[in-house]
């Protein structure tokens, strides 16, 4: 079975698993994990953050939102094109619309400018312990992050964590981990954030 294969099937175990977990459970360690990126000291220092309007079926990104509209910092989500998809200035939640795949895009305004100390916050399903993670199957992320220079996080339940997942010569790993009980830098560096 190629890595291609493996991931659709993967794709829809954790689908199932994910669905069977206790929706309260579930919301709850998701806030745990968006906390404890919250509390980091790459939240802190990130001059820019880069993320998603969840769907109901990924952790609810609504608290990183809001924290970054509260604290000021400029945040971008992204709006797709195509195979590809550029990322905008989000200034009010209330700007967001529906857009491609039914995900809430922000207005085409601002666009991201690469700038240094910028950090994406970029959805998975699923992660292994060296960043390589398991999305949708489009690509979009992969793609962007070829280019982008940034610090990369993703949001991951310990339920959805694996020592590693197939991993395709065009996936592109994420630095950073943050589940509800731990902060796993990919890296390899000593203790990350803890």
């Amino acid at each position: 079975m190629t890595e291609k294969e493996q991931k659709k099937e993967l794709r829809r175990t954790l689908a199932a698993r994910s669905a069977a977990m206790d929706p309260s459970l579930r919301r709850q360690w998701g806030e745990q994990a968006c906390r404890r990126l919250l509390q980091s000291p790459l939240w802190e220092g990130a001059c820019g953050v880069l993320l998603t309007a969840s769907t109901p079926q990924e952790l609810d990104t609504g608290p990183l939102l809001r924290a970054a509209l509260l604290q000021d910092k400029p945040l971008f989500l992204p709006r797709c094109r195509g195979k590809d998809m550029d990322f905008f200035e989000l200034r009010s939640l209330s700007e967001l619309r529906p857009g491609a795949f039914g995900l809430l895009e922000p207005p085409e305004g601002r666009p991201l400018e690469p700038v240094p100390g910028l950090l994406a916050v970029v959805p998975a399903m699923a992660c292994d312990k060296r960043g390589v993670r398991l999305g949708k199957g489009g690509g979009y992320y992969d793609r962007f992050l070829s280019g982008f220079e940034g610090v990369t996080a993703c949001l991951v339940l310990e339920q959805m964590l694996f020592d590693a997942l197939p991993r395709e010569p065009h996936d592109a790993p994420v630095r950073y981990l943050f589940t509800q009980q731990r902060t796993i830098d990919t890296s390899g560096a000593a203790g990350g954030y803890g």
